[in-house]
C-alpha cells in the first residue's frame, strides 16, 4: 500500500497523519467494495472541504489580524489556528491530487515536508483551541483579571513558545519516510529502518494531540459552564443596569464564540479520535487490529468530520460573533468600492479593548463612568469628524463651480 493511500484514503488509524502500521500490524478482509466506495467519497467530498476550507481560513486570519481583534489576546490565538489549520488542509490536499494523477506527494522532500507540517499543523491547531477554551473560562470566572492575564502580548509569546515546541518535537518525522524506487515508479513510504521509532511517535503523538488537549478542554467546558450557570442570577442582575450594560454584551459576545469553538472542535474530533485509541490499544494489546467493513466504513466517516473541523470555523465565527460579521461587512463594501467605514471598525477595536480594561479594572480612567456614556461621548466626536469632512467636501466643490 502507498503511503498516499495510507496518509489520506487506505486504512488509518489516525486521522490526520498516516498510519504507522498499515504494512505490519493491519490484516484487512473483504474490504474491496468499501474500499471503492470510500475512494468515491474522497474523490468528491474532500475537493469540497478543501475549496471551502482553505479560502475560509484565509479570511479568517484577514479579520482576526484588523485592529479590530488583535489588540486581545483571543485575535492572536485565532489567527494562529486559522493558519494551522490553512497548512493541514494544504498537506491533505496534495494527499488527495493522487486521486487524478498529480504525484505531487512521490516526491523527495516533498514527501517528508508534507508529514512533517502535517504533525506540526496538527499539534498547534489542538493547542490554539486549548488556549482559546482556556482564555473563555478566565472570561467567565475571573472576569476582573482579563486585563493581566488575557494580554496580546503575552499571547504571541505563547505562539512563539508553541510553534518552536512543535517544530523540536516533530523534527525526527523527517526520517520517517522516503522515496523509493519500486518498478519504476517513485512512491512515498514508510522507511522500514523507522518502523519502531515511528510507533514510538504515534502514542507520543496520540498523547500530546488527543489525550490531553482533549481532556484539557472538556475540562475548561465544564468549569466554564458551571461557572455560567452558578452566576446566572448575577448576570441578569448586571443586565439591568445601564452602566454597564455595553461591556456586559461585549463580554458575552467574545465568550459566546470561544465556547462554540471549543464545542464544535469537541463534536467534529470526538469520534475519530476514539476510533483512533481503540485502535491503538488493539494494536499494543494483541499486535493486530481487525476491521470489519463496517467498521472501516465508519471511521472513514469519522475522519472525514476530523478534516471538516479544519474547514469551517469562519462559519462559527460568523454564528456567533457580530463583531466578524461587521467586519467582513466592511471589507465586503471596500472590496465592492462602496463607502467604508474606517471609522466604524475603530469603534469595534474600541470597544473590545474598552471591555478588556473594564473586566480587569486596572484603568482608572473607566472607574466610576457609565460605560454608555463613553459609548456615546465616542460617537459623537466620530458623528463630529465625518460631519466637518462632508462640510469641508461640499465648500470645496462650491468653491469650484465658482
Amino acid at each position: 500500500m502507498s503511503y498516499a493511500e495510507d496518509l489520506g484514503h487506505g486504512p488509518t488509524i489516525t486521522a490526520h497523519v498516516e498510519s504507522n502500521f498499515s504494512n505490519h500490524y493491519y490484516y484487512y478482509y473483504d474490504l474491496d467494495d468499501i474500499y471503492v466506495l470510500t475512494g468515491d467519497i474522497d474523490k468528491y467530498s474532500i475537493p469540497a472541504i478543501f475549496s471551502f476550507g482553505i479560502p475560509a481560513n484565509l479570511v479568517a486570519a484577514m479579520v482576526f489580524f484588523t485592529k479590530t481583534f488583535r489588540q486581545a489576546s483571543f485575535g492572536v490565538n485565532l489567527v494562529g489556528k486559522s493558519l494551522s489549520d490553512t497548512v493541514f488542509l494544504v498537506c491533505t490536499l496534495i494527499v488527495w491530487l493522487e486521486h487524478v494523477n498529480i504525484h505531487l506527494l512521490h516526491n523527495p522532500g516533498v514527501c517528508q515536508m508534507v508529514v512533517y507540517l502535517t504533525y506540526i499543523s496538527a499539534f498547534t491547531s489542538v493547542w490554539f483551541v486549548v488556549a482559546l477554551a482556556l482564555e473563555n473560562l478566565i472570561r467567565i470566572r475571573y472576569p476582573f483579571r482579563v486585563g493581566t492575564l488575557c494580554q496580546a502580548r503575552k499571547a504571541c509569546i505563547m505562539v512563539i513558545i508553541m510553534l518552536i515546541l512543535a517544530c523540536c518535537l516533530y523534527f525526527p518525522t523527517l526520517w520517517f519516510n522516503r522515496v523509493d524506487d519500486i518498478q519504476g515508479l517513485n512512491l512515498c513510504q514508510r522507511s522500514l529502518d523507522m518502523t519502531l521509532i515511528s510507533l514510538v511517535y504515534t502514542y507520543v503523538d496520540s498523547l500530546v494531540t488527543l489525550i490531553i488537549p482533549c481532556g484539557l478542554i472538556v475540562v475548561f467546558l465544564v468549569m466554564t459552564i458551571d461557572t455560567v450557570w452558578s452566576s446566572k442570577a448575577r448576570s441578569l442582575r448586571m443586565f439591568r443596569d445601564l452602566r454597564v450594560s455595553f461591556s456586559v454584551i461585549m463580554q458575552q459576545q467574545v465568550t459566546r464564540m470561544l465556547s462554540a469553538v471549543s464545542i464544535t472542535f469537541i463534536i467534529l474530533t470526538f469520534p475519530s479520535h476514539m476510533t483512533r485509541l481503540v485502535l491503538l490499544v488493539m494494536v499494543w494489546n494483541y499486535d493486530t487490529a481487525d476491521i470489519t467493513p463496517r467498521q472501516y466504513l465508519t471511521q472513514h466517516i469519522f475522519q472525514l468530520l476530523y478534516y471538516l473541523s479544519f474547514a469551517i470555523n469562519l462559519l462559527t465565527y460568523i454564528v456567533f460573533c457580530p463583531k466578524v460579521r461587521y467586519t467582513l461587512r466592511q471589507y465586503a463594501k471596500r472590496f465592492c468600492s462602496f463607502p467604508s467605514s474606517e471609522k466604524g471598525l475603530e469603534l469595534m477595536s474600541n470597544s473590545v479593548i474598552l471591555t478588556d480594561h473594564i473586566s480587569s479594572g486596572s484603568s482608572d480612567n473607566f472607574r466610576g463612568k457609565p460605560v454608555r456614556m463613553m459609548l456615546e461621548v465616542r460617537i459623537k466626536s466620530l458623528s463630529s469628524s465625518a460631519n466637518s469632512t462632508h462640510e469641508v467636501g461640499v465648500t470645496s466643490r462650491e468653491g469650484t463651480s465658482e
